[in-house]
């Protein structure tokens, strides 16, 4: 006696299950492809945006260095940092102390946050 091997439909609830998990993977990719499109289309609505500069300063008063990415090691006065910026375009935004290892009252560090439009 010969066996072949025959299959057997899949009972009706597996047909199903399979049916509504193949949508679904399909609505998945499709929202996803959908709202990349979408951003890559409002990216290129919105005019060029920003770039964002961080000056460190330490210090107080005359004494006060900064520092920022492309400083010389020691830091630069705090006037020339700014002056830095402004030449290129860029303009205050916020200062913020957050950026505080310490509680100490006498620490008089904080940060300099600065934007220019593309």
């Amino acid at each position: 006696m010969s066996h072949r091997n025959v299959s057997q439909p899949a009972a009706p609830h597996t047909r199903h299950a399979h049916t509504y998990l193949l949508w679904l993977a399909i609505l998945a990719i499709g929202g996803v492809v959908l709202l990349g499109s979408r951003t890559t289309s409002e990216a290129k609505d919105r005019p060029g945006g920003v770039d964002i500069a961080y000056v460190l300063v330490f210090g107080d008063g005359p004494i006060s260095r900064a520092w920022y990415d492309g400083a010389p090691s020691p830091g630069v006065p705090v006037q020339d940092a700014l002056d830095h910026f402004s030449k290129e375009g860029y303009h205050v935004v916020r200062t913020s102390d957050a950026l505080r290892q310490t509680n100490a009252p006498n620490d008089t560090s904080f940060a300099i946050l600065l934007e220019r439009p593309r």
